[in-house]
């Protein structure tokens, strides 16, 4: 595309209010992207998580709800 003598190439990926979209419309990379962040969030909160020291179950869902889940979508 051409405007004004100025050349815009077109890209694979774009980024839009946080939602990656390909030529396709595809949202591949956008579910692999949060599926790595919520990946590297889960693994953080594994590290409170211990079956002999760590915190309950309930409380484990309850992290995983408010902490890792918002932080995929």
């Amino acid at each position: 595309i051409t405007i004004r003598n100025h050349t815009i190439q077109p890209s694979k990926l774009h980024k839009f209010l946080g939602v990656i979209i390909d030529q396709n419309l595809n949202f591949k990379e956008h579910a692999a992207y949060a599926m790595a962040k919520g990946t590297t969030y889960m693994m953080t909160c594994l590290r409170i998580i211990r079956p002999t020291r760590g915190i309950h179950g309930k409380l484990v869902k309850r992290l995983f709800e408010s902490v890792v889940l918002p932080q995929m979508l």
